[in-house]
């Protein structure tokens, strides 16, 4: 065996040896890795200057590294460590730096191995060479043999490039940080002196001029100089310079001004050192667009209501609304694309549109379909509102430009036209008072009224708007020898209305009553009600015939009238559309005057209508005779 003395010294040189070859190993392996990440990250922030450095690149810069790291750990760190030098290696590198021992170390060494080939050779001359061998190594430190100039090749290799590495990070450390982040292909970006971030929408309307707008941050952004590269798709790309819009300390804002487009593009943007860090899109869609106004007036409910309580409903061409006092309008409004948002704003009277900003009376919210597509609302129509614009916006805010105007007007409610019945249709047949059998119509205008006898009266009538009820105005003219006597007041007789019966037919409003009403039937007043109730307004049509009794009228005092011979009755016939609790409009029949006469002076009347009805009978038989073709 080996003597105690020898191995110690020979470990202590081994342990030397090794540990001089781990730090050259690792200084070597050191200089190499941290040599490549610094060109690594070089390559990466030179290439970054005008775009972003492609993924591609980042990782394969990021595996070149991970490979040569293995590969030289192996080369300089952990294959020196495998070959460890054993006792005849180390033997010799100490006789090589001790020529006295005069080879009797390595002699010592070999001889006292086990399996030392020791025949033909005295032990006790190999003790004795071992025993100087001992006696000399004593007085050699071994350990200080190794060779210690690895140590100073060590700092000559790895530190410069430490040195380089220290610096940037001293100088540098956001950039440095950022770019060592990147080499372990984080997502962050590398720090400039300016930074530009893009303050653009991304959804511009259709054909419109685009303005891009960047925020940037930094030293002396006014001297700034920067441009945007435009790439349309499917065309040649075009750049277009940064102008300062506002600037205030180290922040401003730049803007580029782009013509109208329609095709989606792509942008980049440079400022100074800085630029955006990623490539940004700005994409075209069309704004809303209301295709179609569909209008409705619809009547206020005093006018009257559908069976379920509905409020009837007059179509309004183009949306253009009018209606009476207290009606409301209803509107369906199509788009052609989907909107969130629609509603309608209703301004002033035409006098206030020349006006720059035209005032708003009323914003009223529209409710949309599930599809967007359509879009319906109701409103009163007020007096101070003339004009309404529909507004409606898509998913990205775009309103409809410039928004559909349409008219609201309120207009008077006609009053309903009445007109007392010609007197040959209030007394069918004609023979009644004339005793004449021909079918020839009979001049009965100007038909006197006995003492004591009734006025047959009869009209027709028709509201745009419904007709609530009727009345008649009378008044006694009497006869006066001075002319001066105050004429009387009218006096009112509500006529009473009458619903028609089942069996009755129709209602002939020109004769004012029923199809099948007998000769001497009245009907004071009939509204005749809608054959569609349910879409159609009833009681726009009316009239009556009855019998206005003479005897037992009262003048304006309360007094029974006694009329007499040469007293004349004025009357007139008064009807009223529906009422709402307001003055509704209505209407007057023009007036008839019915003159008071005796019986017999009556009976003097109709013999000398039947003799003139006569005697135009024959003058119109002589004169056909004169034309009649020769038999």
């Amino acid at each position: 065996m080996v003597p105690a003395t020898l191995s110690r010294k020979l470990s202590q040189l081994r342990r030397r040896e090794t540990l001089l070859r781990l730090i050259w190993g690792a200084a070597r392996w050191f200089a190499l890795v941290l040599g490549l990440l610094l060109l690594a990250c070089l390559i990466d922030w030179s290439l970054d200057r005008d775009e972003d450095t492609p993924w591609a690149v980042r990782v394969a810069l990021t595996a070149v590294q991970a490979v040569v790291m293995l590969a030289a750990a192996w080369r300089f760190l952990i294959k020196p460590l495998l070959r460890r030098p054993n006792d005849s290696d180390l033997a010799l590198w100490v006789e090589d730096q001790n020529p006295r021992l005069g080879h009797r170390l390595i002699s010592a060494v070999q001889l006292n191995q086990p399996d030392a080939d020791t025949a033909g050779m005295s032990r006790e001359l190999i003790d004795r060479v071992t025993a100087e061998a001992e006696q000399e190594a004593n007085r050699i430190p071994f350990a200080s043999l190794a060779d210690h100039r690895r140590v100073k090749w060590s700092g000559l290799v790895a530190g410069p490039i430490l040195l380089v590495a220290l610096a940037c990070l001293l100088l540098w450390p956001a950039l440095a940080l950022s770019l060592l982040a990147r080499q372990l292909l984080a997502d962050v970006q590398i720090p400039r002196s300016v930074t530009i971030a893009s303050l653009t929408q991304e959804v511009w309307p259709n054909g419109e001029k685009v303005v891009l707008r960047f925020q940037a941050k930094g030293k002396d952004l006014d001297k700034a100089i920067g441009d945007v590269l435009i790439q349309p798709a499917g065309a040649p790309s075009d750049r277009y310079a940064l102008v300062l819009r506002q600037h205030d300390g180290d922040e401003a804002i730049f803007e580029t001004d782009m013509p109208a487009m329609s095709s989606d593009f792509a942008y980049r943007a440079w400022l100074g050192d800085g630029r955006l860090p990623r490539t940004q899109r700005v994409r075209f869609v069309p704004r809303p667009v209301v295709l179609n106004i569909e209008g409705w007036s619809m009547l206020p409910a005093y006018c009257g209501v559908k069976p379920d309580g509905g409020r009837y409903e007059r179509v309004q061409p183009r949306g253009e609304i009018t209606g009476i006092s207290g009606s409301t309008a209803r509107l369906l409004i199509q788009v052609q694309k989907p909107v969130i948002t629609a509603a309608l704003e209703l301004l002033g009277p035409a006098d206030d549109a020349d006006k720059k900003d035209e005032p708003i009376r009323r914003r009223i919210a529209l409710a949309l379909d599930r599809a967007g597509l359509h879009a319906h609302g109701e409103f009163d129509l007020h007096p101070d509102e003339a004009v309404y614009r529909v507004i409606v916006t898509d998913e990205h805010g775009f309103a409809n430009v410039p928004p559909p105007r349409r008219g609201l007007k309120i207009i008077p409610e006609d009053p309903p036209q009445i007109a007392l019945l010609r007197e040959q249709a209030l007394f069918p047949p004609k023979l009644q008072l004339t005793g004449d059998t021909s079918t020839e119509e009979v001049d009965l205008e100007g038909m006197p009224v006995p003492i004591g006898r009734p006025i047959r009266i009869g009209f027709n009538c028709t509201g745009p708007y419904g007709l609530d009820h009727a009345q008649l105005l009378y008044r006694l003219l009497q006869k006066s020898e001075s002319g001066d006597e105050p004429e009387e007041k009218w006096q009112t007789l509500p006529l009473v209305e009458v619903k028609a019966p089942e069996d009755a037919g129709p209602f002939l409003p020109q004769f004012g009553v029923f199809q099948k009403s007998g000769p001497r039937d009245q009907v004071p007043f009939h509204a005749v009600p809608s054959p569609d109730p349910e879409h159609v307004l009833g009681r726009r049509l009316g009239g009556g015939r009855f019998n206005f009794q003479t005897s037992g009228l009262i003048d304006a005092k309360g007094q029974r009238l006694k009329l007499k011979e040469g007293d004349q009755i004025e009357y007139c016939v008064e009807v009223y559309a529906g009422r709402d609790g307001k003055t509704r409009p209505f209407a007057r029949s023009e007036t008839r005057v019915k003159t008071i006469v005796s019986v017999e002076e009556f009976a003097r009347w109709r013999y000398e209508l039947s003799q003139e009805q006569e005697r135009l009978s024959k003058l119109e038989a002589k004169q056909g005779g004169v034309f009649a073709p020769p038999k």
